[in-house]
């Protein structure tokens, strides 16, 4: 993700035709959820170049301040001893042991999206939409006809979908969506906790 890519106002980002498989651009509205991040992330951007020296650069996700994130398998063992330590802390507290971790991969985390949105009702054309996929619903002549871009739901699904990533079993919101909470991967492969400043 870059910050060229992302509107003045945080609302949207577009990514080029040249950066996609479908060679289309594409639009990806930014919940306030992704939003609070981003602004947390702008307003720490914002402090480095008023300190630092040379070009800020043009990733939003950067460990080296130069280049695009990198080293996800290690992030993702991370991730993954951090998931295994919740899991059997919960199983402690109800007396009962911790179930083994499923493997996974991150690209997952996309199927997990894309089938959470289809049982919150959203409609396929729109999830497929927002993964920037040719909905299956639309092909051959369909597709030739119909050119809404389903802007509006694909914006109204991502806006579920973080008030599903933000809300607990119980319904009750967890964080409020200006001080959404986001763990960042530090270049040493830690785990930084962080809550981005009201």
């Amino acid at each position: 993700m870059r910050w060229s890519e992302i509107a003045p106002n945080l609302s949207v980002r577009t990514m080029s035709g040249a950066r996609m498989k479908n060679g289309k651009p594409h639009d990806v509205h930014l919940s306030r959820a992704a939003q609070a991040v981003l602004r947390a992330l702008s307003d720490a951007r914002s402090k480095d170049r008023r300190g630092g020296e040379g070009e800020i650069c043009d990733f939003v996700f950067t460990t080296t301040g130069k280049t695009s994130i990198s080293g996800f398998s290690k992030a993702k063992a991370h991730l993954d001893a951090a998931i295994a330590e919740v899991r059997a802390e919960a199983a402690a507290a109800d007396a009962r042991e911790s179930a083994p971790l499923v493997p996974w991969r991150l690209h997952d985390l996309r199927r997990s999206g894309a089938s959470t949105l289809a049982r919150l009702g959203f409609d396929t054309i729109a999830i497929d939409k927002l993964l920037a996929h040719q909905p299956t619903k639309l092909r051959g002549v369909a597709a030739i006809y119909q050119r809404y871009d389903f802007a509006e739901e694909r914006a109204r699904a991502l806006d579920a979908w973080a008030e599903h990533v933000l809300t607990n079993k119980a319904g009750q919101c967890e964080r409020p969506l200006d001080t959404a909470m986001f763990i960042v991967v530090g270049a040493d492969g830690t785990l930084i906790r962080n809550r981005p400043p009201k």
